[in-house]
């Protein structure tokens, strides 16, 4: 089958992603020989409001070109009267993929991921732009551990005429992450990205949203009118100092939360992890404290045993529980290789071990079965991977609590499943 060539120069490989307006391909671009990310408005949404709101996030895109955490852009195109961006490829995990495989996220992990939403925000805000949703899966985490923040696709002027609804009847933004501001008159400034970012915080920390609400509106009254609970409340190894910090960025009023993304950083500064420094295991890959660590050091290519013989490493020696990391990070690189049944194998050989050693209910056990069941998922077995969610559920709502990140993505996989089978 002929690839779709968009341009004459982007030939498209596979789907990233889709959302309400767009969808995100893989391609490569045949002149400079190299992968990168297209966003095209999808066929149903082509109309001149959908196309200035691409051409909006291509140009705050490009007015933050000098910040590392933001992608690149490179062109802005139209085919068969779709228009559509070619972006930087970020090759790495979401940080809604992150907490879901290293919950309980490391504190320096969490301070490193915060640190750069926060330098993003600074950059975004000095333009007088407005993110208005800021949530993990907008969060991506490369593989030297630079963070990019993606979906510039309700960026606003900072501007409180400007600001009030992207679409009529519809406020920007996704509730879970939503300022009271917003969800009360749909009107922000910059202090609504720094709610949002505490957001991000809380459930980096927790692993749970700050609120849960069984529809939106009820989501966003929460946000509005209650309190939120103490980070401590659900893990009491989190510092005082970052409590502290969570909660000023939930403060409902604007003006008691941080006065700018840049004060946020200088409270964080001080608690990142030096230069030089070791890293911590519990941090996993991709891991985000690298660009602290390591910054000048680049992407060692090629310094690892062959994939495979790695696994037969292992085969022949005992393993260890920090061994658990090396082996989602492996099963992820050879995801990424498009080695689906060599990462399955990876995943499986740990869970055989692991889950007589550490039990069904140890967090690294449950990480390593939602893994091999997204896995399964993905290698077109939706039925035996709607087995794997099924039965994986209930140990996690037991380990994790029925409103968690961990049972929400269970249950996102059990319905993608039954909408493959559904459409078979």
């Amino acid at each position: 089958m002929s690839l779709e060539v968009l341009g004459g120069n982007y030939a498209l490989r596979r789907v990233l992603g889709s959302g309400a307006v767009a969808t995100v391909y893989l391609a490569h671009d045949i002149t400079l020989e190299r992968s990168v990310a297209i966003k095209r408005v999808s066929p149903e949404n082509a109309s001149p409001q959908h196309e200035q709101r691409l051409r909006r996030e291509a140009h705050a895109m490009a007015a933050l070109s000098g910040c590392r955490q933001v992608p690149q852009i490179h062109a802005l195109g139209d085919a068969d009267g779709r228009m559509y961006l070619v972006l930087e490829y970020i090759d790495g995990s979401t940080v809604k993929e992150y907490i879901s495989r290293h919950h309980p996220v490391a504190i320096d992990a969490a301070v490193s991921i915060i640190t750069q939403v926060a330098t993003a925000l600074a950059a975004a805000h000095a333009q007088d732009l407005i993110h208005r949703d800021i949530k993990p899966a907008n969060l991506m985490i490369a593989v030297d551990g630079t963070l990019k923040v993606l979906d510039f696709g309700v960026v606003a002027v900072s501007d409180p005429e400007a600001v009030r609804l992207t679409e009529t009847g519809h406020t920007p933004g996704t509730t879970a992450y939503m300022a009271p501001e917003i969800a009360h008159s749909g009107m922000a400034g910059p202090e609504a990205d720094l709610y949002s970012l505490g957001c991000v915080l809380f459930e980096l920390l927790t692993g749970q949203l700050v609120f849960n609400a069984p529809t939106p509106q009820a989501m966003m009254q929460k946000h509005i009118e209650t309190v939120p609970r103490s980070v401590h409340q659900l893990r009491a190894d989190v510092p005082n100092w970052l409590g502290d910090l969570t909660a000023q960025l939930l403060a409902k009023l604007p003006a008691h939360r941080p006065a700018q993304a840049l004060d946020v950083i200088d409270i964080l500064e001080p608690h990142l992890p030096v230069y030089g420094s070791g890293a911590d295991r519990l941090c996993g890959s991709p891991d985000p404290t690298r660009p602290f660590r390591e910054p000048f050091r680049p992407i060692e290519q090629q310094v690892d045993p062959p994939l495979q013989v790695r696994r037969a490493r292992r085969r022949q020696t005992p393993m260890r529980r920090t061994d658990l990391v090396d082996a989602l990070a492996e099963a992820n690189a050879l995801t990424s290789a498009g080695d689906l049944p060599g990462a399955r194998q990876v995943i499986d050989q740990c869970l055989r071990w692991a889950s007589g050693q550490l039990g069904s209910l140890d967090p690294q056990v449950l990480s390593l079965r939602l893994s091999r069941a997204h896995l399964l998922l993905v290698m077109d077995a939706a039925a035996d991977a709607l087995i794997s969610y099924q039965e994986l559920r209930p140990d996690l709502v037991q380990r994790f609590g029925p409103h968690s990140s961990e049972v929400q993505a269970a249950d996102d996989g059990i319905a993608a499943c039954l909408d493959v089978e559904d459409g078979s």
